[in-house]
């Protein structure tokens, strides 16, 4: 894909790529997601990886996470969402600290959905952040996604869910019928 001279000709050899996955598409994926100028790119390509990788070839997504781009590690950890990979809990704990609240966002819902509860301190965190999925984004938000995994509802109450997992963080355990594993 990075012999393509259009940005707009190499994200969609990118998506491509990353849509009709084989394991032959890791290297292209992995320059994309490394050297490609485009940020957009860069993210698309370590979006695909994170989805599909085998676990034999995790050292391209730890590559990945030491980038300087914002995108693509987001892109990693929001990837990870929900995965196999006996390693991605361990690929997105490090990003709970990262300074970008976004990747730390998306590392938090990933390891929540792998039932690590660190990963509700992480998020609740970032809710004095206002983005889009702290509203009502037509059911879509931050909160409809931490109820289906912890099995509680609180709403668009913030302060509510903040003070929930206060008093429950040390005892909580996750429901057995939650969406994750």
């Amino acid at each position: 894909a990075h012999t393509f001279t259009s940005q707009y000709a190499r994200k969609m050899a990118v998506s491509l790529v990353g849509t009709f996955w084989t394991p032959d598409a890791t290297p292209v994926l992995q320059q994309a997601m490394l050297h490609d100028e485009s940020e957009e790119i860069r993210y698309y390509a370590a979006l695909a990886l994170a989805l599909h990788l085998p676990s034999s070839s995790i050292a391209i997504l730890e590559e990945g996470l030491k980038s300087d781009s914002e995108l693509v590690r987001y892109a990693i950890a929001k990837g990870l969402q929900e995965s196999a990979y006996p390693s991605a809990l361990s690929l997105v704990a490090p990003l709970f600290n990262d300074e970008s609240f976004y990747v730390r966002r998306a590392a938090g819902m990933t390891a929540i959905s792998l039932r690590d509860k660190r990963g509700v301190t992480v998020v609740l965190d970032t809710l004095h952040y206002e983005t889009l999925d702290t509203g009502d984004n037509y059911g879509d938000n931050i909160f409809a996604q931490l109820s289906a995994y912890l099995g509680v509802n609180f709403g668009l109450n913030k302060e509510a869910w903040i003070h929930w997992w206060n008093q429950v963080k040390d005892t909580y355990q996750f429901p057995s019928d939650s969406l994750s594993h």
